[in-house]
C-alpha cells in the first residue's frame, strides 16, 4: 500500500507514515482492486465506510430515468469518495462509484474516525478536523461542477470549464481527465453536439487540442 499517497489524502492530511499505519492496522483497512469498468459501489446499496482512491480513478456517475449518463465527478488518487453516505446513518446511495480504469482503492470505516477516543486525543483531533475539511471541499467541487452546468449553451459549458481548469493549473496548455464522451457526460451534453462545439471554436480561433490536450489560444 502506497503511504504516500495515503499522506496526500485529505483524511490523513498533517500525519506521519507511522500514524497512518497505524491507523490502518487498527482498523484493519486492506486494499481492494477493482478492473476498469467494474462497479465499487452501487446505486441504492447503503455504505458505512469512506473509499480513498490509491491508483486509476473512479467515476462518480448517476443514470435518469431513459438511461443517460451524468458523471458527477472524477475521483484520482489520494482523494476520497461516498464520504457523505458513510457519514449519514441509513442513507441509501444515489450514485454509482465506477472504476474508470483498473483501479485500487481501500475503505476507511466512518465509526472508526468519529468514535475511537482510543487512538489518542490528539491523533483523533486531527482526523476529526480533517474530515470536516474533507465535507467542505465536496461541498466546493459540487459548487464548481454547477458553474460548468449552469451556462445554457455548450459552448458556455466548455469555456466555464476549461477556463477554471486553466485558472486551476496557471497554465493555458490543460489535459482534461475525460476522454469526449466521458467530457459531454460530465458537462451534461450530448457527444456529437459537444464534438462539433469544439470544432466550432477551434475554427473561431478560441481553443486548440489534440483528444484530450486542450490550449486556450
Amino acid at each position: 500500500m502506497d503511504i504516500e499517497i495515503l499522506r496526500k489524502c485529505i483524511l490523513f492530511r498533517g500525519l506521519e507514515s507511522t500514524d497512518i499505519n497505524y491507523l490502518l492496522n487498527r482498523m484493519g483497512v486492506s486494499e481492494l482492486e477493482f478492473p476498469q469498468g467494474s462497479d465499487i459501489l452501487s446505486s441504492g446499496s447503503e455504505t458505512d465506510a469512506i473509499g480513498v482512491v490509491l491508483t486509476g480513478a473512479v467515476d462518480i456517475e448517476r443514470f435518469d430515468a431513459w438511461g443517460n449518463r451524468d458523471i458527477i465527478n472524477r475521483v484520482s488518487p489520494g482523494q476520497i469518495f461516498a464520504e457523505s453516505f458513510a457519514l449519514t446513518e441509513n442513507e441509501r446511495l444515489t450514485v454509482d462509484a465506477v472504476a474508470a480504469v483498473d483501479s485500487s482503492v481501500i475503505f476507511i470505516p466512518s465509526a472508526k474516525l468519529w468514535d475511537d477516543y482510543d487512538l489518542g486525543s490528539k491523533l483523533h483531533s486531527r482526523l476529526i478536523r480533517n474530515m470536516v475539511s474533507a465535507l467542505a471541499e465536496k461541498n466546493f467541487r459540487l459548487t464548481r461542477r454547477m458553474m460548468y452546468t449552469s451556462p445554457k449553451s455548450i459552448r458556455g459549458k466548455v469555456m466555464s470549464y476549461l477556463s477554471d481548469m486553466s485558472e486551476r493549473s496557471g497554465s493555458k496548455e490543460i489535459r482534461v481527465p475525460f476522454n469526449r464522451q466521458q467530457m459531454a457526460d460530465f458537462l451534461g451534453v450530448d457527444r456529437s453536439a459537444l464534438s462539433a462545439e469544439l470544432s466550432r471554436m477551434k475554427k473561431d480561433a478560441l481553443i486548440d487540442y489534440d483528444h484530450s490536450d486542450f490550449i486556450i489560444l
